[in-house]
């Protein structure tokens, strides 16, 4: 039994690597379906990863394009903390900027309600809907539906030169 998986691990490997640089090439995880958690050890290791995710981009982006972001989060409740763990994040004062939230209402407030408009599945489908109309894209089948290339210019005709023959 022992030989007979060997040889088909063997054959597996070979499968997928890659003999000019003799990587093994391993396929993508598999995209996470975004439902709550039922383990909570696994749902607070999670959320502490996540968590720390958010925090990198939040400065990322602070960086990249000198703007303010501030964070606002409770985890879960735990055995160890019933009501759950506040954390925050903010790149200056968060004081001054929750004061300046309080005074001046948000431009734009997003909820969970906005997921399935924000994910990626659905990015590539706003452009079109907004070009060729929604009625018509839920017609071609939303997402999925690639618009036509427009047709090309026809070319310029070229001037055609007679070849002029050299007599020697």
């Amino acid at each position: 039994l022992d030989s007979n998986f060997q040889t088909l691990f063997d054959c597996h490997e070979e499968a997928f690597a890659n003999p000019a640089t003799k990587q093994t090439i391993t396929m993508p995880p598999a995209p996470v379906k975004i439902e709550r958690i039922s383990g909570d050890r696994t749902r607070q290791n999670t959320f502490h990863k996540r968590k720390l995710g958010l925090i990198k981009k939040a400065i990322e982006l602070t960086v990249l394009c000198d703007c303010d972001i501030a964070i606002i989060m409770r985890s879960g409740p735990t055995i160890m903390c019933p009501e759950g763990k506040m954390s925050a994040y903010s790149n200056k004062d968060l004081d001054a900027m929750i004061a300046e939230y309080m005074t001046e209402p948000p431009q734009e407030h997003y909820t969970n309600a906005e997921y399935a408009r924000l994910s990626k599945s659905d990015a590539s489908f706003a452009p079109a809907a907004q070009h060729y109309g929604a009625p018509a894209m839920a017609m071609f089948g939303g997402a999925q539906f690639i618009p036509p290339m427009p047709p090309m210019p026809p070319m310029p005709a070229m001037p055609v030169q007679a070849k002029q023959e050299s007599k020697q």
